[in-house]
């Protein structure tokens, strides 16, 4: 094999090596995104009642579509709906064929009360940056003398 050969061949290990470490990063942020969507879906769909006014299951499958590029199954969506109705977040009223929900009293206070727990999170995140971008540790010190 030619060193022009043998060249190209480690160029193209190296750049297949590069894109498999780029897809298993993609991968698992991608993993870590749908999670976070699922984990906070209540807070998601109480949001998008606001918004709304009123929702159905299927519009709430729609939004997490087209505002997050995924897709939650029917009975996760419809699960957390009946159990926010139940606790009082939202009301369901039956429309023709569906269930359509709108904020309960509850559901407001709980919606202001997200609003100042996200602004907090949001304070959190910044310090967090700024303490990384701040702190600095000279390895060498940390060596025995």
């Amino acid at each position: 094999m030619s060193i022009k050969n043998e060249s190209k061949l480690a160029f193209e290990l190296s750049v297949d090596k590069t894109n498999r470490a780029n897809c298993r990063q993609e991968k698992v942020l991608e993993e870590i995104y749908f999670r976070t969507i699922r984990n906070f879906l209540d807070v998601f769909l109480l949001s998008e009642v606001e918004l709304e006014g009123t929702l159905s299951g299927f519009d709430a499958i729609a939004k997490i579509r087209e505002k997050y590029c995924t897709v939650v199954s029917p009975g996760t969506i419809y699960s957390v709906l009946y159990s926010m109705e139940r606790t009082g977040l939202i009301e369901g009223n039956f429309d023709d064929r569906k269930r359509i929900y709108k904020l309960s009293k509850k559901g407001k206070q709980r919606i202001a009360l997200n609003n100042k727990i996200a602004m907090e999170l949001r304070i959190l995140l910044i310090n967090i940056q700024s303490m990384k971008s701040n702190f600095s540790l000279d390895h060498s010190e940390l060596k025995d003398n």
